[in-house]
């Protein structure tokens, strides 16, 4: 009988924290039970209770060796009768791993992949964390390749399994029009509307966003921009909200960029873009992506990370590299100047998406991969 625990002491709610839930609820609906262990204080420990995913509050703890919490979450992980521990963020690692050794051989750590691995870890610090985790889960193939590349942890001990959504949810069975959707968020109906839906920061790119859009009009192409999201819960967060408000002003562009935040209606939010638009620096795995790739949406991306193995390196979306403003406006132009084109790109993406991130898919790979840990 599995009893799995999921471990995140994180304070935030971004992208990490939203598909630790996810993951959770797809398990519980296979039948399978999961505990989040996690901050009294937190989001994730707010849409965990939400949707009844069952919590233990734990303490705060140092990133590494931080030996009297690692104990207490052992207890903790007893009381429950836990099997399996996953960790998602590198913070909670060594904490993990500390906990699982307190437990014994007979719990299982498994370690979720959500962040790209640029830097080498073989040094015996990591080659020791790394070597009490049991399987290793990376997303993408890119995403083991780095695993295998900067690391020493043997091939056998990971997994590919893409994060998937719960397609039925996501897509209702009557998708609001494009109309309806952005007379309900005040857009004008008429443009060619760009969107980037994510946390508001400086890494994911809207500055550049409302550049490409000043060139465009500049140009005479009606395009907008539907920017969704909030700032990272930092000072540098509200700072750059601040500047990309500013910069809005600067270029003149307060009837055509469109500031709204997130919200769990994805089917208003994404009925409403015609052009879905990630300007990520470097995205390991954006959930934004498949979910436009869901809803048919044609999309510009960055060439970085996780993000050209989603789109079938082109095939599935237009790549182009980093803050190349060039690329991008000849991306964005291939669209504007043929809706064929458009409607092509939508079509051949929520194929793949449909076909390939379905949640069941994910779970059936998760139990494929605890029963061989059970049972090698």
């Amino acid at each position: 009988m599995m009893r799995i625990a999921f471990m995140n002491s994180s304070l935030s709610w971004g992208g990490l924290e939203m598909n630790i839930v996810r993951l959770a609820s797809y398990l519980m609906g296979a039948n399978i039970e999961v505990i989040l262990f996690c901050l009294e204080n937190s989001p994730i420990n707010s849409a965990a209770k939400q949707i009844n995913i069952p919590t233990v509050n734990i303490e705060k703890h140092r990133k590494y060796f931080d030996l009297c919490k690692s104990y207490k979450l052992c207890k903790l992980f007893e009381k429950q009768v836990i099997t399996h521990i996953f960790i998602f963020d590198n913070r909670d690692l060594s904490t993990g791993v500390l906990a699982k050794i307190f437990l014994g051989e007979n719990t299982e750590l498994i370690f979720q992949q959500q962040m790209l691995v640029v830097t080498d870890k073989k040094d015996i610090f990591h080659r020791w964390h790394y070597s009490h985790i049991s399987q290793w889960i990376s997303p993408l193939q890119v995403l083991k390749r780095q695993v295998l590349q900067h690391t020493l942890i043997p091939a056998r001990k990971i997994s590919v399994i893409p994060l998937c959504i719960d397609i039925a949810n996501l897509l209702p069975q009557n998708i609001i029009s494009k109309r309806e959707a952005r007379e309900q968020l005040h857009i004008n109906a008429d443009a060619t509307l760009f969107g980037i839906i994510g946390r508001i920061d400086k890494l994911k790119g809207q500055h550049f966003l409302i550049e490409a859009i000043k060139r465009l009009r500049n140009e005479n192409y009606d395009v907008e921009l539907l920017i969704v999201g909030e700032p990272t819960k930092e000072k540098a967060g509200e700072e750059y909200l601040q500047h990309i408000l500013q910069l809005v002003k600067e270029l003149d562009l307060g009837n055509c960029i469109h500031f709204r935040p997130f919200s769990q209606d994805l089917n208003l939010l994404y009925s409403a873009l015609d052009i879905f638009a990630l300007a990520s620096k470097n995205e390991t795995y954006g959930m934004v992506t498949v979910e436009a790739m869901l809803f048919g949406k044609p999309i510009i991306a960055t060439s970085s990370g996780g993000t050209p193995e989603i789109l079938g390196d082109g095939k599935f979306g237009l790549l182009y590299e980093n803050e190349d403003m060039d690329g991008f406006l000849s991306c964005a132009k291939k669209y504007l100047d043929n809706v064929n084109l458009q409607n092509e790109f939508g079509r051949k993406a929520k194929e793949e998406a449909m076909h390939k991130y379905s949640h069941t898919v994910e779970v059936e790979q998760i139990i494929e991969m605890l029963s061989k840990l059970s049972h090698p």
